[in-house]
């Protein structure tokens, strides 16, 4: 769960398995039982997180809505942003509470892993960047 509203996964859904790749507010309305307003809130939500994008085609009136093709690797990027937004908070509350208290273990602990996530989720993202872009030479 991203914390996104359950309309949100069911549109990721659509998206991830549509053909053709983009879909318009209508055809998508149709094919998840669902008014195009929500289709639209929920796409602007999806949109302002990166993870989707609008589109129009000329001499063509309708919104076209499809996923990033980075939209999974954002996500995680972002993901680890929080992480350190977390980590702060962690260590603020490392100061509040006392040495040796259990309620210390268990923030030292949070800590800990977020400065792991940090320092390790870019590099690993960036291999997973290398590796796609091999994968994709060679299938050419």
């Amino acid at each position: 769960n991203l914390g996104w509203p359950r309309m949100a996964g069911r549109l990721v859904g659509a998206l991830m398995i549509a053909e053709p790749r983009e879909q318009s507010a209508a055809d998508l309305a149709s094919l998840l039982h669902a008014s195009r307003g929500s289709i639209r809130t929920t796409s602007r939500l999806l949109i302002s997180t990166g993870f989707a994008e609008r589109h129009t085609r000329r001499g063509d009136r309708r919104d076209y809505y499809r996923i990033k093709d980075d939209a999974w690797q954002s996500l995680l990027e972002r993901g680890n942003d929080r992480t350190g937004q977390l980590r702060l908070i962690a260590e603020h509350g490392l100061v509040l509470v006392r040495p040796g208290s259990t309620a210390r273990t268990t923030l030292a602990a949070l800590v800990d892993l977020c400065r792991f996530l940090e320092r390790e989720l870019p590099a690993l993202m960036d291999r997973w960047r290398r590796e796609r872009a091999a994968r994709e030479r060679t299938s050419e």
